[in-house]
């Protein structure tokens, strides 16, 4: 995968409003619906998730849940799967004809245990540079820092930069002796003295099936040993 190949998508990805940070790797804008137990009362997409809150854009949402009612979030993902996430209401807000729904996510669910994509721990150089008003980065621009964990869906890796969340980045590394390239977007920077831990999530459909099944090999290679 050449970075030419690769700089063309990235306007797509810049345009994007809104980008979900998270450990479960659930994109933005797929698709939720929300129930007390079997009884459906909404369906929308997501706008963002973390550890401790999920945030849907309904354009249906009825009858109208009230502050603390427990609600089951099903979440359509990729290949036809799906994920449940337990939790309560939080908020509702009105954002032009739509609703806002605002959930806290129950810790003592089921849900917290699992990923979407496991990360192993692995030590490997990274290369990254990041991108500036949809401009290929050069060859020159490129630093290099230690990749912390890594998965299917996304990388965290220490270096001497920092960087905004949303910022976009190239990145590469070897993956079974051969170097790929990837293009992801900041969701989280923590500062260790003179040293940032960067998380990247990546932006999945712009990766190839074949480089996507090859990073979930080598990946699980790691956790199986």
């Amino acid at each position: 995968m050449s970075l030419s190949s690769v700089a063309k998508k990235v306007k797509s990805i810049i345009s994007r409003t809104s980008q979900v940070d998270n450990d479960l790797d659930i994109p933005y804008g797929c698709d939720a619906k929300l129930s007390f137990g079997v009884n459906l009362f909404g369906t929308g997409k997501v706008v963002s998730y973390n550890e401790s809150e999920l945030t849907v854009k309904c354009s249906t949402l009825w009858p109208l849940p009230k502050r603390k009612d427990r609600v089951i979030v099903t979440l359509s993902l990729t290949g036809s799967k799906f994920f449940e996430i337990v939790g309560y209401i939080k908020s509702i807000i009105s954002s032009d004809r739509d609703l806002l729904v605002v959930i806290g996510v129950l810790h003592d669910n089921s849900t917290k245990q699992k990923r979407l994509h496991p990360r192993a721990k692995i030590k490997l150089t990274i290369y990254y540079a990041p991108s500036y008003m949809d401009q290929e980065p050069a060859w020159d621009t490129f630093s290099s820092g230690e990749v912390v964990d890594l998965s299917a869906g996304g990388v965290k890796f220490r270096c001497c930069d920092t960087y905004f969340n949303g910022t976009i980045l190239y990145l590469m590394f070897d993956v079974m002796s051969s170097a790929e390239l990837f293009v992801g977007k900041v969701v989280r920077t923590a500062r260790y003295g003179s040293i940032f831990e960067v998380a990247v999530q990546f932006d999945q459909s712009q990766m190839t099936e074949q480089s996507f099944k090859k990073l979930s090999g080598y990946v699980n290679s790691f956790l199986e040993k």
